[in-house]
């Protein structure tokens, strides 16, 4: 170990045109002068031998325990605020993974240091922590300890619930206030072990997603606290694109895709309408008894014609409300008659279509598309034109035969 330095005084010469020197250096001079530092010190620390290195630790505990005796309540508080500051400061600039080493690293050294303590060590931690804690609540105002209960009420209360949950069908009904960790039949532990049942099995590393995935799910920007928050929403959206495309078009705007030279926008509309019929009819099928389907008056004639309603099997009666069904299209058909006994029997029946190749679809059509890649604006068109038609023969037509 090399031999300590001298201390060099402020009063003395050195120490003074050192000050002097420091005070008139540049910001690149200074940081220069401190990597020169960091650089020596590194390798001075890297040549030394365990019992160097324990007798350089035991040095710097006593000086630091002096300096810190003879520190008056304000030198102690500036102390603390400046840590303070430095810590807010490198914590808020590291990554997620450098925060998770962090933890890890504090989370291992904590326990090897409870691991080698004695019983009295114990004791006089645990005294500490209760003499800290019962200043740090002596302090509270109303507003804070009010807070602190109600966190300490809310997270009993979700202890207790999950130590008496049960099991059975959980992942059906998730609640994100559910701590599975806390439950006594739930072991989880770091991915570090291997099971001695699958131990043939050897799963492929594990890299990073890439850009701009990751940046996304890093949650160390706005846009991707938003995404975080939405995701559930974005998988959602994206269901339908595990596949891979063939053309990827960036210019212009194209809201159709293809994949191996086919045209999915259609496909992709008409699976997402036969998904939400479908979660339709299976409400009406689970809630017959709320939509009082015994009631309806074309279930009542049913078994009177047919006298056994056992004989019927189990029926499901849809409701008016569902488009397309038996009760749906007889509300149609009396409102078709309650027109022609109000107003009379029609004197037209006008069939509408659409022609994809009419002009004012075209114009809309940017470089590059055809009619096919662009169904929204043909709906469109179609609506606006059937509009104009059906105000030519409410309005104007009606407006000639006043006059």
């Amino acid at each position: 170990m090399p031999p300590k330095r001298k201390s060099i005084g402020r009063s003395t010469c050195l120490g003074r045109s050192k000050n002097i020197s420091r005070a008139s250096e540049s910001v690149q001079q200074r940081d220069a002068r401190l990597e020169d530092n960091r650089i020596q010190t590194a390798q001075a620390r890297s040549n030394e031998t365990v019992q160097q290195r324990k007798a350089r630790l035991e040095d710097n505990r006593i000086q630091t325990a002096q300096a810190r005796s003879n520190e008056t309540v304000q030198q102690r508080k500036a102390r603390l605020k400046d840590n303070r500051i430095q810590t807010a400061q490198a914590r808020s600039n590291e990554t997620v993974q450098q925060r998770k080493a962090r933890l890890e690293d504090n989370r291992i050294q904590t326990a090897q240091d409870r691991l080698n303590e004695t019983f009295q060590q114990r004791k006089a931690r645990l005294e500490d922590i209760r003499i800290q804690t019962a200043q740090g609540r002596s302090n509270d105002s109303i507003y804070q300890r009010e807070t602190r209960l109600g966190t300490n009420r809310k997270r009993n209360v979700r202890s207790r619930r999950t130590l008496h949950a049960d099991l059975n069908l959980a992942a059906f009904h998730y609640d994100a206030e559910y701590d599975c960790i806390l439950h006594p039949s739930v072991v989880i532990d770091k991915m570090d072990k291997l099971c001695k049942f699958c131990g043939k099995v050897k799963l492929p590393e594990l890299h990073l997603p890439p850009e701009p995935l990751s940046t996304l799910i890093s949650g160390a920007t706005s846009q991707s606290k938003h995404f975080l928050r939405n995701i559930q929403k974005n998988n959602s959206c994206f269901q339908m694109t595990s596949f891979g495309a063939t053309e990827i078009i960036w210019d212009n705007y194209m809201p159709t895709f293809k994949v191996q030279g086919q045209i999915c926008h259609r496909q992709y509309i008409v699976d997402m309408y036969v998904k939400i019929v479908t979660e339709r009819l299976l409400f009406i099928r689970l809630n017959q008894t709320k939509h009082r389907s015994e009631n309806y008056i074309h279930l009542r004639d049913a078994i009177a014609t047919d006298g056994n309603p056992n004989d019927l099997g189990k029926m499901i009666i849809l409701p008016a409300t569902f488009a397309g069904s038996p009760r749906h299209m007889h509300e149609y058909a009396q409102d078709a008659m309650t027109y022609v006994r109000v107003y009379g029997r029609p004197d037209l029946f006008i069939t509408f279509t659409c022609n994809p190749r009419w002009e004012e679809i075209k114009e809309l059509l940017l470089p590059g598309q055809s009619l096919s890649d662009r169904p929204d604006i043909i709906a469109r068109v179609f609506n606006q034109i059937l509009r104009a038609l059906m105000h030519f023969i409410v309005g104007e037509v009606r407006l000639t035969k006043s006059s």
